[in-house]
């Protein structure tokens, strides 16, 4: 069986998650690296590794393109890129496992889908939690009705950035639009967290409506660094909260609570850092898929190779763009309610080793998470 021919687009930042997996599995998994597109590849802590797999170094895809060919293409480029460059990808007869978020908009999602549909190509975006076989075998039993009917579900996550975050890169982060005017709408929500809201909509399978939402910034960005949403999943209440603005000593790694007519399941908590996904009954049974995302080596990386065996007729599309889209019609639904960030006030940000942030704000996104509420800003 001949190999499967991966191109990696981007491969600094998260994106040398993908070098080092090849690296350690690409053999295993019947698959080679084609070549590298990424105009600062060298600035990549696993540049020399890639180099030891390839020596096909591009700018662009469509450079890639001129002299080249890939069966898979993993595209983990800043957000205002996916959309030219999975058209791209897909329109040269290469399948597409594009990062998450799929687009900045809608219309930008659109388009992706469009040429996927239009040049009959495989697409796949890389919420990393569709990927685990922990979550899947959860979100299959609550989609085949094994707890009843679904009653609320409520995400947090705290997790401090300082402001080499925002500089990353191309200096895209938390911006509106790219030089060009291309949307990019980088925020908590629609990126870094992105995950923990998505599960929420993943595992249910619904749009969510009559979304109400604050966001807040401390950090000098163009979008916001803390967001408190509520919202409806069908009849089930939706809350979720995150910040990039609470300090560090209140870090919380992302913790969740889905309650359900039999009983609720419940990932992470206070202080602590993933562990089982559990499904406790109001009986007191206790139902366990197992532990989520400590080996992240490699189960964040199932996307990739599961994505691969489609390609050999076997696997599965964990996350199709369609799923994806729910996720972006939420963030277009923020911005309709919310438009602006809530700004806080000098006095009230602290300026520590080059991270700002907020006293009291993790506390009052703790209080928002347990009591189902918007936050007391929102009133200022």
């Amino acid at each position: 069986m001949e190999p499967i021919k991966v191109l990696l687009v981007g491969i600094g930042g998260y994106a040398a998650n993908y070098v080092r997996e090849m690296k350690l599995r690409g053999e295993a998994n019947g698959a080679v690296l084609a070549g590298v597109v990424d105009p600062y590849a060298d600035k990549s802590p696993r540049y020399e590794e890639a180099r030891s797999m390839t020596d096909v170094f591009c700018n662009t895809v469509e450079e890639f393109y001129e002299n080249h060919t890939a069966d898979l293409a993993a595209i983990c480029t800043p957000i205002p890129l996916h959309a030219p460059q999975a058209i791209c990808c897909m329109k040269h007869g290469t399948h597409v496992l594009l990062e998450k978020p799929i687009a900045g908009t809608v219309a930008d999602a659109q388009r992706i889908i469009d040429a996927r549909d239009r040049t009959g190509m495989n697409l796949a975006i890389g919420f990393q939690w569709c990927s685990d076989p922990a979550m899947y075998a959860f979100r299959r039993d609550v989609q085949a009705g094994v707890f009843g009917a679904l009653k609320s579900m409520r995400a947090l996550v705290l997790w401090p950035r300082d402001t080499a975050y925002y500089h990353r890169g191309s200096g895209w982060a938390g911006k509106k639009y790219d030089k060009n005017g291309n949307p990019i709408f980088d925020s908590v929500a629609s990126n870094a967290t992105a995950h923990y809201l998505f599960n929420m909509l993943w595992v249910s399978g619904c749009e969510l409506t009559d979304i109400q939402a604050v966001t807040a910034r401390a950090n000098p960005i163009e979008t916001y660094d803390t967001i408190v949403l509520r919202g409806k999943l069908g009849d089930a209440d939706l809350t979720y909260a995150a910040t990039h603005a609470g300090g560090n000593a209140t870090l919380q790694n992302p913790m969740f609570e889905y309650e359900f007519e039999k009983g609720k399941v419940t990932y992470g908590g206070y202080h602590q850092s993933g562990g089982e996904l559990i499904f406790r009954y109001h009986d007191g049974t206790v139902r366990s898929y197992g532990i989520s995302f400590t080996d992240s080596g490699k189960k964040r990386m199932h996307k990739l190779w599961d994505f691969a065996d489609t390609l050999r007729g076997g696997g599965r599309i964990a996350c199709q763009a369609e799923e994806a889209m729910l996720h972006t019609r939420v963030m277009e639904g923020v911005r309709a309610v919310c438009p602006e960030a809530h700004v806080f006030g000098e006095n009230e940000i602290l300026n520590t080793n080059n991270m700002y942030w907020v006293p009291g704000l993790s506390e009052q996104l703790i209080r928002c998470y347990e009591t189902r509420s918007l936050p007391e800003f929102a009133e200022s």
